[in-house]
């Protein structure tokens, strides 16, 4: 069983000793310090589980300590004072210190408050740590597949996920690249620390300098105070790059630089950062076309692409659509708080679809026909919904614009004629057998 390590800061030696000592008989792997500067020093090095503070530290105070260390790291902070008042305590209670304690110290109230706050800073990590747990059930470990074409990826990915080497994920728009970074992180020595993601097509030049590097105060008019990039704020963890295609020359030169040296010069400043961040890139484009028409580093290209992973289509990979529907399905049954109860959707039509929006595409129809649903019955047009897609869709070619407009009209002559096939081929101004072989091509029952 862990024991619970406890700082003591009291600048009374003999209060100081006698707090140590019974700290230590009862259990606690306990140490003091003297002043200000000693408590900085063994909260550093020391990394208490909660720490017991007299509030007058000569020219500094108990309360500067908690501001300082205490709610950024999580540690609960007792603050304990000859000189209490009610305004004292209610200050120091509202600013988030555990409780308040005065003089002379009742040992006993003081070893409760101690198990106290150590249970309440345990159950408030615990509820943290299964709100993340929940949120990365959803976002980052669904990654829903059964084709032998992502078997294959996912074993890739299994093996790139032990390395800190960059990855370049390349797929259409909607494939998931994002998803796949994450259950990167999250099986990676990296899943304890940040995973942040960006898309680079959604800032201006300067504005995404300014994200990824920082600044510090005065670099530039209206710089009043430092920020720190996001390579400063994703050290020691992952950063997703989404459509790094995206990146203007310049910024893939500084970017280049972290890669090579771990290290870059935030804007106005003069020395550099250090950084330990992985990077995971995206791109729905071609890369090495963008090297030939010079709108891309090819030494970049190179140090991007240590570990390429390539996300085929969903059009390439139907045994892929029916178990991410089914998930879908019980996905937005939960969050639209509807129980479907019964599918009346076309699912033969969903699985010859060609969806040129992907996996994004399959889940957005998903969920607004189950937004529309009635009577805990999935019954949407799913067919006007894709034909709506498709002929709006500049991604849609002609072909899978074909597709859809002639299983359209060839379910609504089979309805006509009654499911009879002479009859439907007869509307269709086609003969029987064209219309089998397009009934088998489409998956038409």
């Amino acid at each position: 069983m862990k024991v619970s390590k406890v700082l003591i800061v009291e600048d009374e030696r003999v209060q100081r000793i006698s707090l140590e000592n019974y700290l230590k008989t009862i259990g606690y792997n306990a140490k003091a310090a003297a002043n200000f500067s000693e408590a900085i020093n063994l909260i550093d090095h020391f990394l208490p589980d909660i720490v017991i503070s007299d509030l007058k530290l000569g020219e500094k105070s108990g309360l500067e300590l908690f501001k300082k260390y205490g709610k950024g790291n999580n540690i609960p902070f007792i603050i304990i004072t000859a000189f209490g008042t009610i305004e004292s305590a209610v200050e120091s209670i509202k600013m988030g210190v555990f409780n308040y304690i005065s003089k002379p110290i009742n040992l006993d109230e003081l070893r409760i408050n101690i198990e106290k706050a150590l249970s309440f800073y345990k159950l408030k990590d615990e509820n943290i740590k299964l709100k993340n747990y929940i949120t990365n059930k959803d976002n980052n470990f669904n990654f829903i597949y059964k084709s032998s074409t992502m078997k294959k990826l996912v074993l890739t990915a299994n093996k790139a996920a032990k390395s800190s080497a960059p990855i370049l994920i390349e797929g259409e728009t909607g494939t998931g690249k994002e998803v796949l970074a994450r259950y990167i992180h999250n099986l990676s020595p990296r899943a304890n620390q940040l995973f942040i993601g960006i898309n680079i097509g959604a800032f201006n030049r300067n504005l995404l300098e300014d994200e990824l590097f920082g600044h510090i105060k005065g670099a530039f008019t209206g710089a009043f105070k430092e920020r720190k990039g996001l390579f400063s704020i994703a050290s020691g963890g992952t950063l997703f790059l989404d459509e790094i295609g995206e990146m203007p020359l310049d910024l893939q030169v500084k970017l280049l630089r972290v890669l090579q040296e771990k290290e870059f010069m935030p804007l106005g400043s003069s020395k550099q950062d250090k950084t330990d961040v992985r990077i995971i890139t995206a791109t729905n484009k071609d890369i090495k076309d963008m090297i030939r028409n010079g709108i891309f580093r090819e030494d970049l290209y190179f140090r991007l692409n240590v570990l390429k992973l390539h996300i085929p289509p969903l059009r390439e990979r139907r045994e892929d659509i029916k178990p991410l529907m089914n998930y879908f399905i019980e996905k937005y049954s939960f969050l639209e708080n509807k129980r479907i109860k019964d599918f009346n959707v076309r699912k033969n039509l969903l699985l010859s679809y060609p969806f040129p929006g992907n996996i994004r595409e399959l889940e957005n129809i998903i969920h607004r026909g189950i937004i529309l649903s009635e009577d805990n019955i999935l019954n949407c047009e799913i067919g006007e919904i894709m034909e709506e897609t498709l002929t709006s869709n500049e991604n849609g070619t002609l072909k899978q614009i074909v597709a859809v407009i002639e299983t359209k009209h060839i379910r609504k002559a089979l309805e006509q004629s009654k499911g009879i096939k002479t009859k439907a081929a007869k509307l269709l101004g086609i003969n029987e057998r064209i219309l089998r072989y397009k009934m088998e091509k489409y998956n038409i029952k």
